[in-house]
């Protein structure tokens, strides 16, 4: 992040972390059985690349949205992404319902799928930043190193920043744990079959899009924390909620409000990360976003997945 702002290349990063996400996934295709390395390697690729490319995208919304609609441009990004989502859920239960041993097709549809997707991002995205300028003798990368020692000493002017941080490192632990264990839970406990939590997880995506576009429209009206509080109540519920329930139907309606709350929290999370940033350094500021995002799903998916092998 700090080298793609002073080398002001978002967007040529953003073309190789996408190209290589969506490569990577699609050769997972020719995986045949007993490859199990080759499996996990390219699973690894993929994986690292998509995350890299979600902060460096997410970096560009300080340069596209002002202070007065920067929660409704965060609410469509997600919006757009949970449509996405979906439209590649319905891709691939086509091709695993149309005959036996088609599962491997879903890796190389999904792999295409998000190559056309990131299309016009490609071609009509304008990088808005300008390289920073050096000095005699100094190297862009000397530069970015600089940049990111400066970090350590400017903490105390970003104080509201890092308190933000803090939090949602907390609540995001809790939402990647949920997210993480639900067809888990649901095949488990709710007795759930497959299709019924792939029912369950296109049901998540549209209210997603909801929640998304909903939350974003509230920040924008009034101000960042009332919607964020709002969000954490919901998950609350939903938590609770779903610790009591036991029928199908129940979990359906469960995994509406769950969805509304996970894309208003994932929205309203970004959006004020992009009011906290200071001008010029988007890629340095959501990558320690995108640090404490992936921070917390490690603490929450291993935590609960600790209490459960413990517990029950």
């Amino acid at each position: 992040g700090v080298v793609a702002d002073v080398h002001a290349r978002k967007k040529r990063y953003l073309l190789v972390t996408a190209l290589t996400c969506s490569v990577a996934t699609a050769l997972i295709f020719g995986v045949s059985e007993g490859q199990v390395w080759l499996m996990l390697g390219l699973v690894l690729v993929a994986n690292f690349t998509f995350s890299t490319s979600e902060n460096i995208c997410s970096a560009f919304l300080p340069e596209i949205s002002t202070q007065e609609n920067v929660g409704r441009i965060s609410g469509y990004g997600w919006s757009f992404g949970y449509l996405g989502g979906l439209l590649s859920l319905v891709i691939v239960l086509a091709i695993l319902k149309s005959g036996e041993g088609r599962t491997h097709w879903a890796f190389l549809t999904t792999g295409l799928f998000f190559f056309l997707a990131s299309l016009p991002t490609m071609l009509l995205l304008k990088e808005r930043a300008l390289p920073r300028k050096l000095l005699p003798g100094q190297t862009y990368r000397g530069l970015a190193w600089k940049q990111f020692g400066d970090m350590r000493r400017e903490l105390p002017q970003h104080r509201t920043l890092m308190v933000f941080f803090g939090a949602m490192t907390c609540y995001l632990a809790g939402l990647m744990a949920v997210v993480g264990f639900a067809a888990g839970f649901a095949g488990e406990v709710i007795k759930m079959s497959q299709m019924e939590i792939l029912g369950l997880f296109a049901v998540l995506q549209i209210a997603g899009v909801i929640g998304a576009y909903g939350f974003g429209f509230l920040q924008d009206r009034l101000g960042a924390k009332t919607p964020l509080l709002l969000a954490l109540v919901l998950w609350i519920v939903v938590c609770v909620w779903a610790a009591m329930c036991r029928t199908v139907q129940e979990f359906y309606a469960i995994g509406v409000l769950a969805g509304m709350a996970m894309g208003g929290l994932q929205s309203a999370s970004r959006a004020v990360v992009s009011t906290l940033t200071p001008t010029g350094r988007a890629g340095e500021f959501f990558g320690y976003w995108g640090l404490f995002a992936k921070l917390a799903a490690m603490i929450g998916t291993f935590s609960f997945g600790w209490m459960v092998t413990n517990f029950g």
